[in-house]
């Protein structure tokens, strides 16, 4: 395996000021990155983000690529070199530690996530770390990188499933969903972003597997008062304020046909609802006093008229 020493570098002076190895530089550097690292006492990190806070990135310098078999003399010689011909450097040690490649057990990464569980940052640092990253676009290539490295990361079933149940314990959580919540109440999507997003999901059908969990999941729950109430409320909102969204919705269902377990899905379901009297009850005071409008009343009529019409062709076609 090959190992890469590397240097980081002043954006304004143009020295090294940090040697390092790895054997996966993009992840490396990525690592130096992080806000949790960011937040480290330690002279590479309070240089970074000394950097980051003007606005900036340190220089990344692939130095030599060795053999795995002497990485650690060539760092310690790469780290010497500089220290005598700039001076000062980040590095607390004179290199030559750590082991290139290695993999933590299952074991090991259990420890620390425990170990890292419920740490949260101060308020103070938070604030630091988003008054660095604000407003920073990332470039094209870096997110087509992303978008590659998730799209690897979720075609194992065991990354999904990790994720999956991180998600189950944020929103078995009150104070997390209701922080989530908060977080996502009132956020609007631009007009293009929500064409990328249904772009990305036009066609995609979800398997069988995944739609017996997700009924599952939802078997048997029930919604609160309050919850049936703001669910309720959005829809009327949608629908009588929003022309634009009744005629997406509209054309969307627009020649659709269900398939006939559909069908018997749908009417058992009606006939559920329609034989508790209060359901009952409560459907009709819903729809008590609506009047169509105008131009309601001439698309019911015209959709009315070509299903005749379409039943009408079929009896002729299958003959006396």
């Amino acid at each position: 395996m090959d190992v890469t020493i590397y240097a980081l570098v002043d954006p304004f002076t143009g020295k090294v000021r940090y040697v390092g190895k790895t054997n996966n530089l993009k992840k490396r550097i990525g690592e130096h990155l992080r806000p949790e690292n960011l937040t480290k006492d330690i002279r590479v990190a309070r240089w970074i983000m000394s950097i980051l806070e003007k606005g900036f990135f340190p220089q990344v310098k692939i130095l030599e690529i060795v053999n795995e078999s002497r990485w650690a003399e060539a760092e310690r010689n790469w780290i010497s070199f500089y220290r005598e011909s700039i001076g000062h450097l980040c590095n607390h040690t004179d290199g030559g530690e750590g082991v290139p490649g290695r993999c933590p057990s299952d074991e090991t990464r259990a420890k620390i996530a425990e170990s890292n569980r419920g740490k949260k940052h101060t308020a103070e640092t938070k604030a630091k770390l988003g008054e660095v990253f604000r407003g920073k676009k990332l470039s094209a290539e870096t997110k087509a990188r992303m978008s590659e490295s998730l799209r690897e990361r979720w075609t194992d079933s065991s990354a999904r499933e990790k994720v999956a149940d991180a998600m189950r314990r944020q929103w078995a959580d009150p104070d997390k969903r209701k922080r989530r919540i908060e977080t996502m109440c009132g956020r609007k999507c631009s007009a293009e972003t929500r064409a990328k997003i249904a772009e990305s999901n036009r066609g995609k059908k979800r398997t069988a597997e995944t739609r017996a969990k997700i009924g599952e999941a939802r078997r048997g729950k029930k919604l609160t008062a309050e919850h049936r109430a703001k669910i309720s409320e959005a829809g009327k909102r949608r629908f009588i304020d929003d022309p634009e969204a009744r005629m997406k919705i509209s054309d969307a269902q627009r020649g659709r046909k269900v398939t006939a377990e559909t069908r018997a899905k749908l009417s058992k379901a009606s006939r559920k609802t329609w034989g508790s009297p209060e359901m009952k009850a409560k459907m009709i005071n819903v729809w008590r006093g609506r009047k169509h409008s105008d131009e309601s009343r001439v698309k019911m009529s015209e959709a009315a008229r070509a299903r005749h019409q379409r039943e009408r062709e079929a009896n002729a076609k299958a003959g006396p």
